[in-house]
C-alpha cells in the first residue's frame, strides 16, 4: 500500500518506535495488556491454533503479535507487513533467528496465506480527510481479502 496519503502515518509510527523502542508504546498502545487483548480477540478467527497455519499481520509494527502467538503455543508461518520501513527493519532484527517469520513493506511480495489480521492498523488517520481515509481502509480490506484464503479480521 504505497499511498502518499499515508506519509504522515509512516512518520508518526516511525517516531513512536524511535522514542519508545519495540514496546507497546512504540506502536502507540496504552499498555501491553491492551495490545494483547486485541491479539486475543483477533485470534478467534483461527480454527485450531495448535495446527500449523499461515498469517499475514497487516500493520505488523515490529512483530509483537508473532511473539504473543508463540507464547500462546500457536504453530504458524508469520508474515508481518507494515508501511513503515523502520518497523519492518526492527521486526527483521528482532526475529532474525525465526525461519517461520518474515517482514516486508512490499505487499506484492506476500503470497496468499490462510488468514490476515489487522490490530488497530486503521485507528490513526491523523490529518487525512474522512473520504480519503475511508478509501484507504477499503483498499486495505480488499488487500487483506486477496491475501487470505480462510478469512480475515481486524480491530478498529
Amino acid at each position: 500500500m504505497t499511498d502518499s496519503r499515508l506519509e504522515s502515518v509512516k512518520r508518526y509510527f516511525s517516531e513512536k518506535l524511535v522514542a519508545h523502542g519495540p514496546t507497546h508504546r512504540g506502536v502507540d498502545y496504552n499498555s501491553t495488556e491492551s495490545q494483547e487483548v486485541r491479539f486475543l480477540q483477533l485470534m478467534r478467527i483461527i480454527e485450531n491454533p495448535a495446527q500449523p497455519y499461515s498469517l499475514l499481520d497487516f500493520g505488523s509494527g515490529y512483530g509483537a503479535m508473532y511473539d504473543y502467538l508463540l507464547r500462546q503455543g500457536h504453530a504458524l508461518h508469520y508474515v508481518g507487513y507494515d508501511i513503515a520501513p523502520l518497523m519492518v527493519q526492527k521486526g527483521r532484527e528482532l526475529h532474525s533467528d525465526c525461519p517461520d517469520c518474515w517482514f516486508t513493506d512490499d505487499l506484492a511480495q506476500i503470497p496468499v496465506l490462510d488468514y490476515a489480521v489487522a490490530s488497530g492498523t486503521f485507528n490513526m488517520k491523523l490529518e487525512a480527510e474522512f473520504e480519503a481515509w475511508t478509501e484507504i481502509i477499503l483498499q486495505a480490506l480488499n488487500d487483506m481479502h486477496n491475501h487470505a484464503s480462510k478469512g480475515f479480521a481486524l480491530t478498529c
